[in-house]
């Protein structure tokens, strides 16, 4: 099955069996099955899981397929990743960067779709010029506001949309795919931070293990550390002087990222001591680029 004869099969037989019993239903295995196989015969890299979902034990509003960077994340729940995402009244299907709103819905609260939003304003300024099959910034899941697909229109960080009545052919779909990769592996490459190589021979190719890559890891464990230390850090980034509300008005005030100073991986013990002033700094999003802030060049 390809990619295009997938996404037809759940756009042409999506709304009839969420009418039937969800347990075996030959839906249920094309967008759990099939639709990523089709997925993975273009992009067959181990680095990648592929999944989808007609939902658990009942019928999805939203089904969707999912492209995840084990080195960001494997599963929908965190992290960045590239989905489709199919309308609840399947009049068509986005091919969507989006981001996992479990996680920032447990951290934020009420204000979750607020987060999701600016940061992925923040992700698109990281990207810069969008090929422009990808310059949807918002999209519409035809889903309730207070749905988990109403966050994921939120989470949208650049999208293709495909109507289900002039759905691209495989081609077009493949090569749209790619592209979305491409814009992955950008937002990847600056999420994560390599080690030093395994292998330095003179003069040579070098080797580099990618199971040791490392990236930061945000405190979103515990909500009321965040505020203690917003509240005696600030809005500001420390390091490049970055304001989200100076740059996104309203819609990023009092929005910052905290990060541990010492790596959480380094951290020994079950409990650990902190202060909000001795142990944490206020950065904006674009931590694995301060390098370059130190150096007079902001990329905001």
């Amino acid at each position: 099955m390809t990619i295009r004869e997938a996404i037809a099969t759940i756009l042409t037989g999506y709304g009839s069996a969420k009418s039937q019993a969800f347990a075996g239903h030959p839906l249920a295995r094309v967008t759990r099955h099939d639709s990523p196989d089709a997925v993975r015969a273009v992009i067959p890299e181990e680095r990648y899981l592929i999944e989808g979902s007609a939902g658990q034990g009942q019928w999805a509003e939203v089904p969707w397929t999912a492209v995840f960077d084990r080195l960001i994340t494997n599963t929908a729940r965190q992290g960045f990743y590239i989905v489709y995402l199919f309308r609840s009244d399947l009049s068509g299907v986005y091919l969507s960067l989006n981001q996992g709103v479990t996680s920032i819905r447990d951290v934020y609260g009420a204000d979750a779709k607020k987060s999701l939003i600016v940061r992925a304003a923040d992700y698109r300024a990281r990207l810069g010029l969008l090929p422009k099959s990808f310059d949807l910034s918002e999209i519409s899941l035809k889903v309730p506001s207070n749905s988990l697909g109403a966050f994921h229109e939120a989470g949208n960080i650049c999208a293709a949309f495909y109507s289900a009545e002039v759905l691209p052919e495989t081609a077009v779909l493949v090569q749209d795919l790619r592209a979305c990769l491409d814009l992955y592996r950008i937002l990847a490459d600056k999420d994560v931070t390599l080690t030093e190589p395994v292998e330095v021979p003179a003069g040579g190719e070098f080797i580099e293990d990618l199971t040791r890559f490392r990236w930061h890891r945000r405190i979103d464990r515990d909500a009321r550390a965040i505020q203690l230390v917003k509240k005696a850090k600030g809005y500001t980034c420390e390091v490049c002087d970055f304001n989200f509300e100076s740059r996104y008005g309203e819609l990023g005030k009092d929005f910052i990222e905290i990060h541990h100073l010492v790596p959480i991986s380094e951290l020994r013990g079950l409990m650990v001591s902190s202060h909000p002033e001795r142990d944490y700094a206020a950065l904006c999003s674009q931590l694995p680029q301060h390098d370059s802030h130190n150096e007079g060049s902001p990329r905001h």
